[in-house]
């Protein structure tokens, strides 16, 4: 049996049944106000689009609104950058409540060529929160995909992941995983390239580090008018355009993947409608998933 907690993303339904008592909250550095109350989870700067990094919380941030790429964020960019997210975070939660998760991104390559000399930086945001809301768990997403010219992530690909936990295990730092699934599938050559096998052997090279892996995104993709993929649009069906075969595999690995007792964050980015929701949530439990509230 696997079990996820459900996180509420955006206006989206889960089915009957299924109460999320914890939601995502939008954190990214144009905000200037959240709803710090009850349980969420802030889901901060991502760098995939342009920011106007104009807004009061970050007027006195100079690290921050000084790291960007023709306004795309540039994240991790100095040790001073690291402080000034630290209190970015302070100041938007203000005398809220403490988040209960705060998920972070991975830099560029071209700002921090180096997982280990990440860490060293995260260290110094890590110090400062740890103390500020002891409590709250700080998770990392493997991104791909932005509008920055030769942006480049430092963790998205699976040997990243592996390269990542690696060094956790031998670090005192109070970081865990966030796993897109999506966005690895992505950046390992996508959902229409990949065959059963190779899904297997991805998700397999997971298990010695999975203990460090408590929160999932899943989402769908669909064809546009025009023909293009769009991501966060529609389910697992139309991600694989219909393979069924694919699906089924993918649902079977991560089963295989998160089979270990430990409850995990699941996060179902999608942006299109409820039925898409109802749908991916019908599959997962179709293939040995539950979903309950709370830990």
């Amino acid at each position: 049996m696997v079990q996820l907690v459900p996180v509420q993303y955006h206006i989206r339904k889960y089915p009957e049944g299924i109460i999320p008592t914890i939601r995502e909250v939008a954190a990214h550095f144009d905000k200037q106000s959240i709803d710090a109350s009850g349980q969420y989870s802030l889901h901060t700067e991502y760098s995939y689009t342009a920011r106007d990094l104009d807004s009061q919380l970050i007027g006195n941030l100079s690290a921050i609104r000084g790291a960007q790429r023709r306004g795309i964020p540039t994240l991790w960019a100095s040790d001073e950058w690291a402080v000034e997210f630290a209190r970015f975070i302070e100041v938007l939660v203000g005398d809220g409540s403490a988040p209960r998760i705060i998920e972070i991104h991975p830099p560029f390559r071209f700002s921090i060529p180096t997982i280990k000399g990440f860490l060293e930086r995260f260290q110094i945001f890590d110090d400062i929160i740890s103390q500020r809301y002891p409590t709250t768990e700080i998770l990392i997403e493997n991104r791909f995909g932005t509008q920055c010219a030769r942006g480049t992530f430092l963790i998205s690909r699976i040997s990243d992941l592996l390269e990542l936990c690696a060094l956790l295990d031998s670090s005192n730092l109070n970081l865990k995983v966030a796993l897109d699934v999506p966005q690895l599938i992505s950046a390992m050559g996508g959902a229409l390239t990949l065959n059963q096998a190779r899904i297997e052997e991805i998700f397999n090279s997971l298990k010695l580090y999975r203990h460090y892996i408590i929160g999932i995104h899943i989402w769908g993709k669909r064809r546009t008018a025009g023909g293009n993929r769009a991501a966060h649009i529609g389910n697992l069906d139309t991600y694989f355009e219909g393979v069924n075969e694919l699906k089924l595999a993918l649902l079977s690995a991560l089963h295989n993947l998160f089979e270990d007792g430990i409850k995990r964050y699941f996060v179902p980015e999608v942006n299109s409608t409820n039925s898409d929701l109802a749908s991916i949530i019908q599959d997962m439990e179709a293939a040995g998933f539950q979903f309950s509230g709370t830990f």
